[in-house]
C-alpha cells in the first residue's frame, strides 16, 4: 500500500511507521488527511487493469523461464524506461537475473527468494497475479486494510501463499486439499494478496558469484533460507525503507543493535521460506532483534 500510494500521489508526501499493542502493526501518515473513502478509491484507481502489463504477461505464466527469453524481456523493458516507464523494469529486477542460470538445466534463470509457486498442482506465479488483479475489487480492498481478517474470500489460483496460514498440508486436513471443493470457499485475504504483488519492485535481486541473492533474505536452500524485515517507529519515506531493507546488517543479528539502531530501527523478524512438495510457504514470524522497553527505543531513535 505503501509503494502504491507514493507511486500513485507523487505531489503528497507519504511515510510509514511501526507501532505495537503487544502486536506490531503499519500506519500509514501522510501530509493531509485521507479519509477511508478517499485512499480505497486512490488505490482502485491505481491498482485496476493492470494484468495485462508487460511484466505479467511477457514471461507467460512464471518468471523461471529459459535466460534468452528473459533477457528479450529486459531489452524491452530498458527501452521503456528511457520513455519514463521503469514500471516494468523494476519489477523483471525482482523476478530475477539473465547474468546467472540453473545449476539443474544450464538455461532457466535464477530468480527471486520470493517465489512460492511454478506450475506444480496448477499453481502459477504470474497467472496468479493476474487472477488477483482481475478479482480483486474495492470491497476486498476494505477487507484487508480495515477490518480483522477473517479469510473469507476465495483461495484457488487466487494466493501468492506469502501468508503462513497458506500452508495447508494435506497431514493436516480431512480431505486432499488439491481436490477438496470447500478450499474454494475460504481462507484467503484476497485485497492483502493483490497489495502484496505492488511491494515485489521492492526487493530487487542481484547476481552473486553463483547465485542469484534476493533483497531482505538469507540462505539459498530449502533448510535455510529466511526473509528478514525491519521495524521502525519513526515516519519514513519509500525510498528510506528501500535502503533499509538492503542494509547488510538486517541479515546479521549481531550487529542490528549497534548499527540500525541510531536509524530508527527498533526490532527486527525473519520468516523462514520452507518448501512442501513442490511449492513454497513462509513460516510465522519470529522476532530476530528487538527492544523491550519502547519508552527507550522511542528515546534512542528521537
Amino acid at each position: 500500500m505503501l509503494r502504491t500510494v507514493t507511486v500513485a500521489t507523487p505531489n503528497t508526501s507519504v511515510r510509514m511507521r511501526w507501532e505495537t499493542d503487544g502486536t506490531w502493526h503499519p500506519v500509514l501518515v501522510t501530509d493531509h488527511v485521507l479519509s477511508p473513502e478517499q485512499l480505497l478509491s486512490g488505490l482502485q484507481a491505481a491498482l485496476a487493469n493492470r494484468q495485462g502489463e508487460a511484466h505479467f504477461v511477457k514471461l507467460g505464466k512464471n518468471i523461471n523461464v529459459p535466460r534468452v527469453a528473459f533477457r528479450q524481456c529486459l531489452l524491452d523493458a530498458v527501452g521503456s524506461s528511457a520513455q519514463h516507464q521503469r514500471t516494468s523494469a523494476d519489477y523483471f529486477a525482482a523476478f530475477g537475473s539473465d547474468a546467472l542460470v540453473s545449476v539443474n538445466d544450464g538455461v532457466t534463470i535464477q530468480d527471486t527468494a520470493l517465489r512460492t509457486m511454478a506450475g506444480a498442482g496448477h499453481q502459477h506465479f504470474l497467472e496468479t497475479m493476474r487472477n488477483l488483479i482481475e478479482q480483486c475489487h474495492l470491497e476486498h480492498l476494505q477487507k484487508a486494510i480495515f477490518c480483522t481478517w477473517d479469510y473469507s474470500d476465495p483461495t484457488q489460483t487466487l494466493s501468492l501463499r506469502f501468508d503462513p496460514l497458506d500452508d495447508n498440508r494435506y497431514a493436516l486436513r480431512w480431505r486432499n486439499p488439491s481436490g477438496d471443493p470447500d478450499r474454494r470457499l475460504s481462507g484467503s485475504m484476497l485485497g492483502a494478496n493483490r497489495l502484496a504483488i505492488e511491494a515485489i519492485p521492492l526487493l530487487p535481486t542481484a547476481a552473486g558469484a553463483k547465485r542469484l541473492r534476493t533483497t531482505a533474505f538469507s540462505g539459498f536452500r530449502s533448510d535455510d533460507t529466511f526473509f528478514h524485515w525491519p521495524l521502525w517507529e519513526v515516519p519514513l519515506a519509500l525510498p528510506v525503507i528501500q535502503s533499509l531493507l538492503t542494509t547488510r546488517e538486517l541479515v546479521s543479528p549481531s550487529a542490528i543493535g549497534a548499527t540500525l539502531l541510531p536509524r530508527g530501527v527498533t526490532a527486527a523478524m525473519k520468516s523462514q521460506r520452507i518448501t512442501v512438495g513442490k511449492v513454497r510457504n513462509f513460516a510465522p514470524a519470529t522476532a530476530l532483534w528487538g527492544i523491550a522497553n519502547q519508552s527507550r527505543s522511542r528515546a534512542s531513535t528521537g
